[in-house]
Formats: C-alpha cells, sequence, structure tokens
C-alpha cells in the first residue's frame, strides 16, 4: 500500500513541481522578470516538454507555442543550457506517466534538487510552496492506548 502511495504521489506531482522549478529559474532572468504570468507559464511548459521528451533541438518546438517569440540571443543560450542541464538530471528519458508510474524512484534525486532549490529561497517574495518527497503516511497506528476499564465505564 505504502509502496503504491509513493508511486501514485511521485507520478501524480512530478510535472508541477518541475514546472515550478522552471518558473523559478525564468523569474531569475530579467527578460522573464516583468513578463505576465501566462507568458512565463508557456515558457516553461515549453523549456519542460523539450526537457522531458529528450529534445535536443529546442527550437523545433517553438511553432507548438503560438504565443511565444523567438527570445534574444542571450535567452536562447540560457533556455538551451537550461535544457541540458534538466536532462542530466530529470531521471530517465523521456519522461512519460509511464515511467514515472514504472520507475518512480528514479525521479526521486531531481525532486530532491528541485527541493532544495525550494528551500533556498524561501526569503523571497512569491517564493514556491515546499512539499514533501514522499506523501504522509495515513496507515500508520496513531499510537491510541484503549485501556479495557475505560471500555466497560
Amino acid at each position: 500500500m505504502a509502496q503504491t502511495n509513493a508511486r501514485n504521489h511521485i507520478s501524480t506531482n512530478y510535472f508541477s513541481r518541475t514546472l515550478s522549478w522552471i518558473r523559478l529559474q525564468l523569474r531569475q532572468q530579467a527578460f522573464f522578470a516583468n513578463m505576465e504570468y501566462e507568458f512565463v507559464r508557456s515558457w516553461a511548459k515549453f523549456v519542460c516538454r523539450a526537457a522531458a521528451d529528450n529534445i535536443t533541438s529546442i527550437w523545433d518546438l517553438l511553432p507548438r507555442y503560438p504565443s511565444l517569440v523567438q527570445p534574444p540571443p542571450h535567452i536562447r543560450r540560457f533556455l538551451e543550457y537550461l535544457v541540458v542541464t534538466m536532462q542530466q538530471l530529470m531521471g530517465p528519458l523521456p519522461v512519460t506517466d509511464w515511467s514515472l508510474e514504472r520507475k518512480p524512484e528514479s525521479y526521486l534525486p531531481w525532486l530532491h534538487l528541485i527541493l532544495l532549490d525550494f528551500e533556498a529561497v524561501q526569503d523571497m517574495p512569491e517564493a514556491p510552496r515546499l512539499f514533501s518527497m514522499l506523501p504522509q503516511s495515513s496507515n500508520q497506528n496513531q499510537f491510541i492506548t484503549i485501556i479495557s476499564k475505560s471500555l466497560q465505564k
């Protein structure tokens, strides 16, 4: 039961936490700092798709995101570096729902890195919320002692 809960927890939350981490990385660049949230969100989805699908030429994906325009050269380099770095750290690629459910433990180091980055920026306004790596177990005994004398009263 606990293994199933952990598997579901990881596969359910992997992409949302990855997208939050990417938005954190993007917001640290001046190009994205004052951009509307929806555009930053689209850029995050773009980067996540490129990294998770193990795409080598990320700019081939750009036409699938009509709200995004070609960024300046220094931002292009930053995004390419971000994707390559993520591909090295995310776990087995491509990352799919099937791969997350099959070997969720392979993706724990990536989620741990995300959590460490989130913890490091907690003093910032709009810092991402912290999360637990695994589900909180609700199956454990709650250490309630039942005394037979109290039941007889």
